[in-house]
């Protein structure tokens, strides 16, 4: 029989010790990657809940309200980690969604706007002034279009026909005198923003002591005449002011709520979700916003003027858009507007002149392109649009 030495036990034991650990850090490994997998699943299913109290809050207005009540809605009856909060504020003329689950454990925001802006979803309404609409050069609408009673001529201008395709019959309806309905309320909560005082939010003239490049996300600003360069990072912003120019090489989002002018300088861009809220305080006639050549604004445009001229001039311009800029969202203009670049989205116009430095041509649109999109949200505005929301952006955290 052979012996074993004494010598060769301690490194079967060492060898054995070895084996035993190595078995136990694979049974380590797999007990930590099935915690981690399970808890991967768990905060997915979480933000899956967050996800679904939020939809049915952008399609059910009773459901909205019981979910908006304060108190954890739970979304499934056997199981209670499905248990959200859902609030709700105003943001612009968005609004700001923010779910929870009932830990706080899992949480995200987003902007919210309506699905559509009015069930006829036109392309162009223009009201009924008691004079015809021309449509010359490389204007043309794409989608239904709401058009005084006097009818649609097809016209010539500064030597340049009408170069597109003819509107076909079926799509052209009679607008009103008016335009259509809209939600007092809003425009009250959005006046409310220009009036109060003091204003809440952090003062514009903070941002221009902090250098070259600033930033700011998701918070409230205000000032009187205000100047936004192309180098500030602005996201998300809601900045209320008297005047606002927003510089050329400005890239971002804001919704802006002004009293007096806007202008939006060559090659600037108000990222999507942004918007231009333009209301006067003494007089609504002496609102201005000016859209300038290769500026880009996606979103919403609102004024409101006066169609009736002030200081003497027959006609005040209350929104301009020069050729090559282009506005993506609604444009809504209770005034009198030049459009000469396009329109992706609705647009909404009491009045259209085209402006040139010696006349004023009353119901032209040159160069001016209209094209039904509801690829965007609509800003809450509209009176008949329905309840439905629809997300605009989910936000980042604070």
């Amino acid at each position: 029989m052979k012996k074993v030495s004494a010598s060769a036990l301690p490194t079967v034991l060492v060898i054995s010790v070895l084996l035993l650990v190595i078995v136990l850090m694979a049974f380590e490994l797999w007990n930590a990657n099935t915690f981690y997998y399970i808890r991967y699943h768990a905060r997915k299913q979480q933000e899956m809940h967050l996800t679904s109290a939020l939809t049915l809050y952008r399609n059910d207005s009773l459901l909205a309200g019981r979910l908006l009540e304060g108190n954890a809605y739970q979304l499934y009856e056997d199981d209670p980690r499905s248990a959200v909060i859902l609030r709700e504020q105003p943001w612009g003329l968005y609004e700001r969604v923010d779910a929870a689950n009932a830990d706080s454990t899992a949480a995200a925001s987003w902007l919210v706007g309506k699905a559509r802006d009015i069930p006829t979803r036109p392309a162009l309404w223009i009201c009924d002034r008691e004079h015809s609409l021309t449509l010359a050069g490389e204007a043309g609408v794409d989608g239904e279009a709401y058009l005084p009673k006097s009818g649609l001529n097809y016209g010539m201008f500064h030597q340049r026909p009408y170069s597109g395709e003819p509107l076909a019959t079926a799509r052209i309806r009679t607008a009103g005198k008016e335009l259509p309905a809209i939600d007092s309320a809003a425009v009250r909560r959005m006046d409310a923003l220009l009036s109060a005082s003091p204003r809440e939010g952090e003062p514009i003239s903070a941002l221009s002591d902090e250098g070259d490049a600033p930033s700011r996300r998701q918070t409230s600003l205000y000032g009187d005449k205000v100047k936004i360069p192309g180098s500030w990072k602005l996201t998300d912003v809601l900045l209320i002011a008297r005047h606002v120019t927003v510089e050329a090489g400005f890239s971002g989002s804001m919704q802006i709520v002004a009293s007096d002018t806007v202008i939006i300088e060559e090659g600037a861009t108000l990222r999507y979700p942004s918007g231009v809220y333009l209301h006067g305080r003494g007089g609504k006639n002496k609102t201005h916003l000016h859209l300038c050549a290769d500026a880009r604004l996606e979103g919403y445009a609102i004024v409101f003027g006066d169609a009736d001229g002030s200081d003497g001039f027959a006609v005040d311009i209350h929104y301009r858009q020069e050729k090559g800029s282009r506005l993506s969202g609604l444009l809504y203009v209770d005034g009198t507007a030049h459009v000469e670049g396009a329109v992706s989205g609705a647009a909404y116009l009491k009045e259209c002149y085209f402006l040139t430095d010696e006349e004023m041509y009353a119901g032209l649109l040159f160069n001016a392109r209209f094209e039904r999109s509801d690829d965007r949200a609509f800003p809450l505005l509209f009176r008949n649009g329905g309840y439905q929301r629809r997300v605009a952006k989910r936000l980042e955290p604070r």
